[in-house]
């Protein structure tokens, strides 16, 4: 069930770079100034907050990369 949810996942993002100014996860716009977004430590990609999975201690993942961890 957790294969098929990160496949789903992965599938319906976009494969964006860090300079997008919209969420790699759920494609929601991200703004220049407020609301930027955050970049995964594992895939590079930029992420809204809903989209972030940070654990305490560690460095700042999107849920895909948090749920593969």
């Amino acid at each position: 069930k957790l294969k098929n949810e990160l496949l789903e996942l992965k599938r319906s993002g976009r494969r964006s770079s860090a300079d997008q100014r919209e969420c790699a996860v759920c494609l929601r716009a991200l703004g220049l100034i407020l609301q930027r977004g955050n970049v995964c430590t594992n895939c590079h990609r930029r992420i809204c907050n809903f989209c972030t999975a940070t654990p305490p201690g560690s460095n700042c993942k999107c849920t895909v990369c948090a749920k593969t961890a």
